[in-house]
């Protein structure tokens, strides 16, 4: 559920790329070349602190509230679980049962990091106990190393179970068993045929979840809007990403004026170094003034959100400033249908790590849940 941070962090890492160019500071890229280098060694001397099976035993969430024994109604030791390997790969094992391999990069600074197929990036660390720390943008995994993971009461009921319905299953006749199959098969089919893609029905919506819900990840403000027409977008407070101030566009802390871009008739460009940072046209406001809303048509943060977020055909990007605040908009990027219990996602898998979730409405408070994860929003 939980993707407006990875947003975001997209857009810092162009800004951040893009900002370094054209550097020609000499003395200070040789004495930073020894430094990295020397840090380079001492990091890679370390990488070994990381390699074996690791246990959960600790989670803190992003409010700072610590938990020991289960966390959001899991048992903590079965949350998760990690192996890391000197190949370069790392598996993590999460509750009930999911496996997933990811490869680690070493981040040389004693740290090394995993991104995963929606591109969000976790942070492994060891801290002075020698425990494996593990930051996500909503809460902070704390890891013991392990010989063997514990056996968890779930894979023992599990293997019970297992074994009960392979004993009644020998027990049954060929021809009860095929019977069985079949009916099971036509079911499944009349449900797929029902149900669309995995749950999702076109038209479908509850008036209740109708409208903007906001919400705070990683220490941003974003929201979430839900249409009539079965569609929704995405806001994001960027303003400490990017902002105006006065005649100065700010990327983070880096300073650009009026030799870096063009401002006509309510059409701004940005370029450095001859390539294309951002371009966008005023749709709302005064063209003499920076503040407004802008339909963004091309640029390095067009080009990567345009290529991750377009699902639908009348999907946008835009960029409202007002002073030093800023919100990128994604419009239209993801199609859902709710049924007054769940939210199915359409079109959209790249902004949601889940194709569908629970959802209740309490009067201005919105919560979603899929499996132990769990997001509140609210409504102004």
């Amino acid at each position: 559920m939980k993707r407006l941070t990875a947003i975001l962090m997209s857009c810092m890492l162009i800004t951040c790329g893009f900002a370094s160019c054209g550097s020609d500071d000499d003395s200070d890229s040789k004495s930073g070349k020894k430094a990295t280098t020397t840090a380079s060694a001492e990091a890679e001397s370390e990488l070994d602190d990381f390699f074996g099976k690791w246990e959960a035993f600790k989670v803190e969430d992003e409010d700072g509230e610590v938990y020991e024994d289960e966390y959001q109604g899991a048992p903590i030791s079965e949350l998760l679980r990690a192996e890391i390997l000197d190949d370069g790969t790392i598996t993590l094992f999460s509750y009930g049962g999911d496996e997933d391999e990811s490869e680690w990069t070493d981040e040389e600074d004693g740290t090394i990091s995993v991104e995963d197929e929606d591109g969000v990036v976790t942070i492994f660390s060891i801290d002075e106990d020698g425990n494996l720390v593990a930051e996500e943008e909503d809460a902070t995994f704390y890891f013991k190393k392990v010989k063997k993971f514990t056996e968890s009461e779930t894979e023992t009921e599990e293997d019970t179970t297992k074994a009960t319905k392979e004993k009644e299953t020998k027990e049954k006749s060929t021809k009860e068993t095929e019977t069985k199959e079949k009916e099971t098969k036509e079911d499944t089919t009349k449900a797929t045929k029902e149900s669309g893609n995995g749950g999702f029905k076109e038209g479908e919506v509850d008036k209740e979840l109708l409208g903007k819900w906001t919400t705070k990840e990683g220490g941003f403000d974003g929201w979430y809007e839900y249409k009539e027409d079965g569609k929704g977008s995405v806001y994001l407070d960027s303003s400490s990403i990017i902002h105006f101030e006065g005649d100065k566009i700010y990327f983070q802390t880096t300073e650009l004026g009026p030799d870096k871009y063009t401002f006509e008739d309510g059409k701004f460009s940005l370029n450095v170094n001859g390539r294309d940072i951002l371009t966008m046209e005023k749709i709302e406001g005064g063209n003499d003034t920076f503040d407004g809303k802008y339909n963004v048509t091309s640029g390095l943060l067009y080009d990567q959100y345009d290529k991750t977020y377009k699902n639908t055909d009348d999907y946008s990007f835009t960029f409202e400033a007002d002073g030093k605040n800023s919100i990128l908009g994604l419009n239209n990027c993801f199609t859902y249908s709710a049924d007054g219990e769940k939210i199915y996602i359409g079109e959209g898998s790249s902004l949601f790590n889940n194709k569908e979730f629970d959802y209740t409405i309490d009067g201005k408070k919105l919560t979603l849940k899929a499996g132990i994860a769990q997001q509140i929003l609210t409504r102004d």
